[in-house]
């Protein structure tokens, strides 16, 4: 494995967790619903909870690996993940 396919491999599995973690509070059918106006008072909550687990994975994640000079740097990052 290359440097450039590890920081790749990690970053799309911090990814995948942070998608994990938004449909898990948000799942795509209520996320919808608010989008259609159904839960207007849910609009804000549900976008401060998806800004900031985005934000902890862009900061914590994806930065942190494009900085990273090996491979066992690339795939021992981890997330400190927001509580949503």
């Amino acid at each position: 494995m290359t440097l450039e396919t590890a920081k790749k491999w990690r970053i799309a599995t911090i990814n995948d967790e942070c998608s994990n973690r938004i449909f898990a509070k948000w799942p795509a059918g209520l996320q919808s619903s608010i989008g259609l106006g159904l839960y207007p008072g849910l609009v804000d909550l549900c976008k401060a909870d998806i800004a900031t687990t985005v934000a902890a994975s862009n900061a914590q994640g994806r930065d942190v690996i494009n900085a990273c000079a090996t491979i066992g740097d690339a795939q021992a990052v981890t997330v400190v993940w927001p509580i949503i």
